[in-house]
Parts: C-alpha cells; sequence; structure tokens
C-alpha cells in the first residue's frame, strides 16, 4: 500500500509540472511576455487543478493496460496476415 501511495504521488507530481509548463508556455507565446510573468501565474494557475493532476495519476495505470492490450491485439493480427 505505501508503494501504490508514493507512486500516485510522483505521478501527481509529475501531472501537475506537466500542466504547469504548458500553461507557462502558451501564457508566453500568446500574450505580450515582458508584461506577465507567465511561470508564476502558471504554478497558481496549476495549484487551482490539483485535483485533475491526481485525478490523471489514478487513470494512468488503465491506460498502460489499455495500450498493453492495443499491442497484443496489433501483434495477434500481424500474426495472423502471415498466414
Amino acid at each position: 500500500m505505501f508503494f501504490l501511495g508514493c507512486y500516485w504521488f510522483f505521478v501527481t507530481l509529475g501531472s501537475w509540472q506537466q500542466y504547469a509548463l504548458a500553461s507557462s508556455i502558451v501564457q508566453w507565446f500568446f500574450e505580450d511576455g515582458g508584461k506577465i510573468k507567465p511561470l508564476r501565474k502558471a504554478l497558481k494557475r496549476a495549484f487551482y487543478n490539483i485535483g485533475s493532476a491526481a485525478l490523471d495519476a489514478l487513470l494512468v495505470p488503465f491506460q498502460w493496460i489499455a495500450l498493453l492490450l492495443y499491442s497484443i491485439a496489433k501483434m495477434d493480427s500481424e500474426v495472423r496476415e502471415q498466414y
């Protein structure tokens, strides 16, 4: 249980960091970069969206399972095409 809690925490931090980085790049690109502090604004936005990052961290293992099943199905179809 401790491992799952640590895993969820670190994946949440990773999702939160991705959101903050993307938000700061969007603000820098679409707004005047000299007048705003994009990183400070992005971290403030990301703080209010930490729940979305936590939900994303809960859904990541399901994404891995879906990708595994997709790759197995793709390999099976490639094998059937050979015969």
